[in-house]
């Protein structure tokens, strides 16, 4: 039996409508929801940062309610675990801010991040891991794999020279200085970080 054009027509744009009224259910619905929970949480962690310490701490807390909110509505979205993992930091829990971003990282959420939000997020966890003084082979690895995606943040670059440093790889440790110094010219830190690890890497 041949079919009439027109049948098939007529199915690609009933097919196309069905899509249309799928989406905007979508932006109505409770992905329109989680977007506003998400803005709010993030409106709340910028004004904790301009606040006073008794007052950021009660906005950084609403703020993590409201991340709680749409991670439970959205659960596989990304950013709203970094916004999380950023309250948790803030309310002075690094390890519990490691596990958010541990789950933001995972393969299932990952994919709902830019190159460069994966790299900042890797470099994020790395230095969570390094104020909790220790970790440095887990922040080492974190920040290899953020440099791969393309990383220019000298505070990055800063890390990276410290993680090769303690772990006795001075000649690294002096190349990732000096990269945070093409960024960050002024970088005292750096700076001194070259002058430490140059007569060390000289003698190898």
């Amino acid at each position: 039996m041949i079919r009439d054009p027109k049948d098939k027509r007529n199915r690609t744009e009933t097919s196309r409508k069905r899509n249309e009224e799928k989406s905007s259910r979508r932006w109505t619905g409770y992905e329109s929801t989680t977007i506003i929970d998400e803005m709010r949480a993030a409106t709340l962690m910028e004004e904790a940062r301009k606040a006073s310490e008794g007052e950021a701490r009660s906005l950084v807390g609403t703020a993590m309610n409201e991340a709680d909110i749409a991670i439970e509505l959205d659960p596989e979205d990304a950013a709203l675990h970094l916004v999380k993992s950023l309250a948790l930091e803030k309310l002075g829990k690094p390890a519990a801010a490691v596990k958010v971003l541990d789950m933001a990282l995972s393969p299932k959420l990952t994919r709902s991040l830019s190159k460069i939000e994966r790299a900042d997020t890797l470099a994020k966890r790395a230095e969570l891991l390094l104020s909790q003084g220790g970790g440095v082979l887990e922040a080492l690895v974190d920040l290899q794999e953020s440099m791969k995606l393309g990383s220019r943040n000298p505070r990055s670059y800063l890390m990276l020279g410290t993680c090769y440093e303690k772990t006795g790889n001075n000649d690294k440790a002096v190349e990732a200085f000096r990269q945070c110094l093409l960024f960050d010219p002024s970088c005292p830190e750096a700076k001194a970080g070259i002058d430490r690890n140059m007569g060390i890497s000289s003698d190898h």
